[in-house]
Formats: C-alpha cells, structure tokens, sequence
C-alpha cells in the first residue's frame, strides 16, 4: 500500500480548467479560468503549489489575475489521500457559529479493462469483460489519469446552512481529455458493484469491504436507494424536487435534510442542507467519470462533530 505522501504525488503536474459556483439548489453561476501547478521539490519531499485564477472584471473583457502560492511536505491534518491520488481535505471538527466545509478531488479519465489473459484463451474473445473492480488498476482495470474533478461544499457560520458549491474541473496541461456530460438521473439507475475502502481518525487499520448500491425509481417523484456495505443495509427514498428538472433529490438520514445535486462534468453533490449540533452526518460527492465508472467519496462526522472516516467506493454498474 501506498503512504499517504505517495498517494499526493499522484497529483503532480500542471492542470488547467476552471471554478464554477454553484448555488444550493444547484444554479450555475460565475465562472472562473484556472490553472494550477503542483510541482515536486528536494527530490519530491516537498511540493510548491502555485493556483492561479482569472477573474471577470466588471464592464470589461480583460480578466484580473489572482495568484495564491503554498509550499508544504506533508497532507495537512484534515486531509487523507487514496491510491488512485483521489484526496478530501476538510475541517476535522463541525461547531456551531463557524465556517464548515470540505473539498473532494478525483483522478480519472480514459479506462479500458486489462483483459485476462488465461480468460482469453477460453473465450476467445479480447474484450472479455474483467470480472473485477474496474477502477484501480490492480483489480483488473487501468487508467490515464487526465482529469481531476474537485467539488467543495460550504456551510455558513450562522445557522450551518449549506451557502455555496465549488465545482473545479481540470485537466492536464497538454492533453485534451474530454469533460464529461452533465450527471442526469438516467446515468445512476440501476445496479453497482464496487469496493470500499475506509480510512480511519482513530488507531484502527483501514478496512476494504464489497458493496452494492441499487437505485430504482418508483414513479415520476421517486426513488428508492439500497446500498449494501460490509454485511449491512441502508435504505432511503429520494424525493425529485418538482422544479429541478430531476437534476435535485431530497430525502431524510438521521434526522437532518439532505439534498443530491447532479451537476456538470459527471459530478454529484450529497450533503445535509442544514447540519444541526447533536447529529451525525455525512458529505458525499461521486464522479461518473466514465459511462457505468464512478468514484465517490464519503466524509463521515459523529454526534459530537468529530470526523470519524472517509470512505472511498469505485464501482460499475452491472445492470
């Protein structure tokens, strides 16, 4: 396995792309020309970030530059890296009357599955569909690592409402891999099979469990969720918001509203609309980064507002 430092190397490079506000119900607004450079020094020990951003500037065509500069050797406390070089940094306690947020990045692009070569032989057939996880390489699967897909969700200091999202789609200096279509509900329906791993706060070793996830729709406002995860089950029915174009869902999870927002460049956003003290809650944003492919990320906190885990699914859809 990879140390966490190997797994933020993967980020290394130039990207370019861009940063679009999205608001709570999901409106697109301003957006805002990137690039960002992570470049390795000492011999990789250390790395020097430089983010650079275009801002519009009113009544003109001429966009504002803004530059901010980091240099650090080691993932900050918050943050906790997977092998693929997906990562989600965010605070480690929730409290009332203080900013609260998190951001979520995922690596991916062009997949294509590493055919078994002994399955081969008995089929015939080279595109013998593997029967394994087919995101991380290892499982029977490989891929150009292009893109990277971050999503940041914000809640306010007065009332921990959620105020804003951050959608930031990159791709790598030089290439020209391709954004990805806006998420529509159709895409998510049906049956996936997938791998969990989860990342502990404590002193426990992280756990890598099968899952299940079954989205059905039950009629024209409905939907029903199964999600099936290290021998347990959770259930919850989504509601389509009437005027979302079916691009929002709600639905109800220990005893806090959530909202799912299905956005451009296959992403998806699922979080509390307001986080109350006293409740455990968590933040979930995944990538359809290709047809039947996705990546999600689960952020999970406990009663006391601690952060507890992170979980990191790759999975497929199987029908």
């Amino acid at each position: 396995m990879k140390s966490q430092w190997d797994c933020v190397l993967q980020n290394l490079g130039e990207w370019h792309g861009s940063f679009t506000r999205v608001s709570p119900q999901g409106e697109l607004m301003e957006d805002i020309k990137s690039v960002i450079s992570l470049e390795g020094v000492n011999d990789n020990q250390a790395i020097h970030l430089v983010l650079r951003r275009y801002h519009p500037t009113p009544g003109s065509d001429e966009l504002q530059q803004q530059d901010l500069v980091l240099d650090f050797s080691a993932p900050s406390i918050g943050s906790r890296y997977f092998e693929t070089g997906a990562f989600c940094e965010g605070a480690v306690y929730f409290g009332s009357g203080i900013p609260f947020g998190a951001e979520f990045s995922f690596i991916g692009g062009d997949s294509s599955p590493v055919v078994d070569e002994q399955q081969q032989s008995r089929t015939g057939d080279a595109s013998a569909r593997p029967t394994a996880n087919p995101v991380v390489e290892e499982q029977g699967w490989q891929y150009t690592g292009d893109r990277r897909m971050r999503l940041i969700q914000q809640f306010d200091s007065f009332n921990s409402q959620l105020y804003r999202l951050t959608l930031v789609r990159e791709q790598r200096a030089a290439t020209n891999a391709p954004e990805r279509p806006t998420l529509v509900l159709e895409d998510l329906l049906g049956e996936w099979q997938g791998i969990a791993v989860t990342l502990y706060l404590d002193s426990r070793p992280p756990v890598t469990t099968p899952t299940t996830l079954k989205l059905a729709r039950t009629s024209q406002n409905e939907c029903v969720q199964d999600f099936f995860w290290g021998g347990e089950k959770t259930q919850c029915t989504m509601a389509i918001a009437a005027d979302s174009n079916e691009s929002r869902l709600n639905f109800d999870h220990e005893s806090l509203a959530y909202q799912v927002l299905l956005l451009p460049d296959g992403a998806s956003s699922t979080c509390p609309t307001q986080i109350k003290p006293g409740h455990p809650f968590f933040l979930e944003v995944g990538w359809l980064f290709q047809p039947g492919l996705r990546q999600r990320m689960i952020r999970a906190y406990n009663d006391q507002g601690k952060w507890s885990s992170l979980t990191f699914v790759s999975e497929h859809r199987i029908r």
